[in-house]
């Protein structure tokens, strides 16, 4: 799953880095001395990150910091470009949960101050939350960034966090409508974070929607007027069917930096129905005076007011219809619902009526013929 990159400063997820005296070596930075050689200058900050209140199942988006993180992991990476010296602490694990003093919950969900021990200068971090109350597993978001940490300043750093494993989903809430009839289904679509949560809210990048259908008979709309593009998850997206017989139809979902998804729509097919469903014609050797029998064909979602027609080919036992000298029956026209069949020939075939979406039915046909003899008796004397 490629990563679902939110490139938006997030100011919920704010490195709040404050000196607390005399630019020393803090808590957590065991054999550091302030003015050793290569040892850098160093200062008590803090992280500020506020987990919001999930709504229902729901992350709340745009801050992009899923509502099920239950912990961060900050490491820092780099001072001026280089690694760490030794003595430094660079990772800081913190539980985000009211379970942690330093965590209180508020109007926009769980405030929590991650106090570390921070070099100055160029400092890169990368920070990481979890879904997990131990960092444990793989994170649900994560951003990277580096600051220019000074002395005696409040410094503030927006980071840019990236959802890690986030997923589209896609459904139709009836996948498999019966043809001949219109409906309206409805499009369930959501963005999921690493931990399988909902994002909620106003997406960065639209979700921009396809349908696979040349023939018409599908439409898509976005709060009720024609449209394919996804801008927020509270847009509803509906699917219209006319009820013609077709294929089955893939709609499918995609944004920037996601995979994406797809549902099949897959209409239940009616069946060709013939009347009569077979035919026997019997008649003298020439068949001189048998008349032609006429079939109906219709098919529900194909023919009538959906306004397509039947069409009629050989089958198997073949009735040789492309040979006017050995075809055992005719028909003025392969295309249509209603079909005069004439016998030509003695034989045992069928004919194959197609429709929609492949449906078809097959026709037996007999023609047997009887020779009549006629005997002349002389008058007796």
């Amino acid at each position: 799953m490629q990563p679902f990159v939110r490139h938006l400063s997030i100011l919920a997820l704010a490195l709040v880095l404050v000196r607390c005296g005399g630019g020393g070596g803090g808590a957590g930075t065991p054999g550091t001395q302030p003015g050793a050689p290569g040892t850098p200058q160093m200062a008590q900050t803090a992280f500020t990150i506020v987990v919001p209140r999930a709504s229902g199942t729901a992350s709340v988006h745009p801050s992009v910091i899923p509502s099920d993180t239950q912990s961060i992991s900050i490491v820092i990476t780099a001072i001026n470009g280089s690694a760490p010296p030794s003595g430094v602490q660079t990772t800081f694990n913190a539980t985000l949960t009211t379970s942690n003093p330093n965590c209180a919950q508020g109007t926009s969900g769980l405030a929590c101050t991650i106090a570390i021990t921070s070099p100055t200068g160029n400092v890169t971090y990368t920070v990481s939350l979890f879904s997990t109350t131990n960092e444990t597993g793989s994170p649900v978001a994560q951003g990277t960034t580096t600051a220019t940490i000074t002395v005696g300043t409040n410094n503030v750093v927006n980071l840019t966090l990236a959802l890690v494993g986030g997923a589209l989903a896609l459904a139709l809430q009836n996948p498999t409508p019966q043809s001949g009839s219109s409906t309206t289904i409805g499009v369930t679509l959501s963005e999921l974070d690493g931990g399988g949560t909902p994002i909620t809210g106003t997406y960065p990048n639209p979700i921009v929607l396809t349908d696979s259908d040349t023939s018409g008979a599908t439409s898509l709309a976005v709060n009720g007027k024609a449209g394919t593009t996804v801008t927020t998850s509270a847009d509803v997206v509906t699917l219209a069917y006319t009820g013609l017989a077709i294929a089955p139809v893939t709609i499918g979902a995609s944004t920037t930096g996601l995979a994406s998804a797809s549902a099949t729509l897959t209409p239940g097919i009616a069946a060709v129905v013939l009347a009569p469903t077979s035919l026997s014609f019997q008649g003298t050797a020439s068949l001189g005076g048998v008349g032609a029998s006429t079939v109906t064909a219709t098919q529900a979602g194909w023919t009538g007011s959906f306004g397509h027609t039947i069409a009629v080919t050989n089958g198997s036992p073949s009735c040789n219809l492309g040979n006017a000298s050995t075809q055992i029956v005719s028909l003025p026209s392969t295309n249509g619902t209603s079909f005069a069949i004439t016998p030509q020939n003695a034989g045992s075939c069928s004919l194959l009526f197609s429709g929609g979406a492949g449906a078809s039915s097959s026709l037996p046909i007999s023609v047997t013929t009887t020779k009549v003899i006629i005997q002349s008796h002389g008058s007796p004397r």
